[in-house]
């Protein structure tokens, strides 16, 4: 699950509104992959996906999203109250509160995490230093194996100035890091299901619509995630 954003035209002038979109899978299942035979391509089972729209005025609430899931979770599946649920994405505060109402487990979208990662040793002039390579290397192994507690120690001991908001960010999703490298972990898709459901359909442009199309552009999109539609493009 996450948030995006999009612009909408009303009487000439351009206003904001905000967008969560959550999806639903079982599990995924590993085929091979068309563009290498050695390489398995993980394709989500039973995917389901909803959303939800705010803005200034009225901001999405967290116990509203979770009547959400529960209600659309009962109608897209069954025995939903005996499943074990895990909950991904980034590590947005309403994320967590979601995961801990639900006594689900939260797994931390890898992208940010090794997006900071990248940018603390190996962005701008500290790509020409090779040691800041391996240093990466290790913080993102560091990562994928879920090994939270040596990172933090890792980060600390490195001699870089790290800034408070990179240190907070993997102190605060440590409970997100320590799954990574568990049987149970698929991977996170919030990242995606934003692209298809909000970005795609408007074509990524930046041009504005009327808040009617842009309704109509996202609940066809869902429909057709919905109901197995092959996507034209």
């Amino acid at each position: 699950m996450d948030d995006g954003y999009i612009k909408y035209r009303k009487n000439r002038k351009v206003f904001k509104f905000s967008v969560r979109v959550v999806s639903f899978n079982i599990g995924v299942e590993y085929k091979e992959s068309k563009s290498s035979k050695t390489r398995k391509r993980g394709v989500l089972q039973n995917k389901r996906v909803f959303y939800i729209i705010g803005n200034k005025e009225n901001p999405i609430k967290w116990q509203d999203t979770i009547n959400k899931i529960n209600f659309w979770a009962n109608t897209y599946y069954e025995n939903f109250s005996k499943a074990k649920i895990t909950i991904g994405s980034d590590g947005a505060k309403w994320v967590k509160k979601i995961a801990r109402e639900m006594n689900a487990e939260f797994h931390l979208d890898r992208f940010h995490g090794i997006k900071y990662l990248k940018d603390l040793f190996v962005r701008g002039k500290n790509k020409y230093e090779s040691s800041n390579w391996y240093l990466y290397k290790f913080g993102v192994k560091l990562f994928k194996n879920g090994k939270a507690d040596k990172l933090i120690h890792f980060l600390k001991e490195t001699g870089l100035h790290v800034s408070k908001q990179i240190m907070d960010y993997f102190k605060y999703n440590r409970d997100g890091i320590i799954p990574q490298s568990g049987k149970n972990y698929i991977g996170v898709y919030a990242e995606t299901d934003i692209c298809n459901v909000l970005k795609a359909p408007l074509g990524f442009k930046k041009a504005t619509y009327t808040l009617r199309n842009v309704v109509n552009f996202l609940s066809q999109r869902v429909f057709k995630i919905n109901n197995y539609f092959k996507f034209n493009h």
